[in-house]
C-alpha cells in the first residue's frame, strides 16, 4: 500500500527499485559506516520498524472503511468525471452558485455580450484518491450559452 495516497501496489502498479551495490563495488569506508550505522541505530530501527507496520494497519483499516463509505455517493451519481491526474471517477460533492458580483465576463473586441454571464451555477466534483476539483456548468446554463450564441 502506497503511504502517500493508500492504494494498492501490486502487479503493473509495483515499483522496483535497486538499492544493493554489487560486493565488488564497496569501497571498505562505506562498509564501514554501514556497521557503524547499523550498530548505533539497531534498537531505534527495530521500534520504528514495528511502529510503521503498525500505522500501515491502521491506514489500510481507515482506507477500507473509507472507501466503503464513499460508495454510496458513486452509486447515486448520473453520470461519472473522471480525474485527469490519477483517472479515478470523481464524485459529485454539489453545485457553487456564481452571483453576478463575483465574476467578470469576458468580451473580446467586436463583440457586444459575453459569451457567459453570472449569475451562473457550476457542478462540483471531488477526486477521492488525489482531491483534485473540476467544476463543469450546470446543464441549465449549458443550454442558455447555447440559446445565446444562436441568436
Amino acid at each position: 500500500i502506497c503511504p502517500h495516497c493508500f492504494n494498492e501496489l501490486d502487479g503493473y502498479r509495483s515499483i522496483h527499485v535497486g538499492l544493493k551495490k554489487p560486493l565488488d563495488t564497496i569501497t571498505l569506508e562505506e562498509e564501514a559506516l554501514r556497521k557503524k550505522w547499523l550498530e548505533d541505530d539497531e534498537d531505534d530501527e527495530l521500534y520504528d520498524l514495528d511502529q510503521e507496520l503498525v500505522e500501515l494497519e491502521t491506514g489500510y483499516e481507515n482506507l477500507l472503511a473509507y472507501e466503503e463509505n464513499l460508495l454510496p455517493f458513486l452509486m447515486a451519481q448520473e453520470y461519472s468525471m473522471e480525474c485527469t491526474i490519477c483517472r479515478e471517477s470523481m464524485v459529485y460533492a454539489g453545485e457553487q452558485k456564481v452571483p453576478g458580483n463575483q465574476f467578470i465576463a469576458a468580451v473580446p473586441e467586436g463583440v457586444t455580450e459575453p459569451f457567459l454571464s453570472a449569475p451562473f451555477t457550476v457542478k462540483v466534483h471531488v477526486c477521492p484518491t488525489c482531491f483534485k476539483m473540476e467544476h463543469s456548468l450546470s446543464e441549465e446554463d449549458r443550454i442558455r450559452i447555447m440559446n445565446n450564441l444562436n441568436k
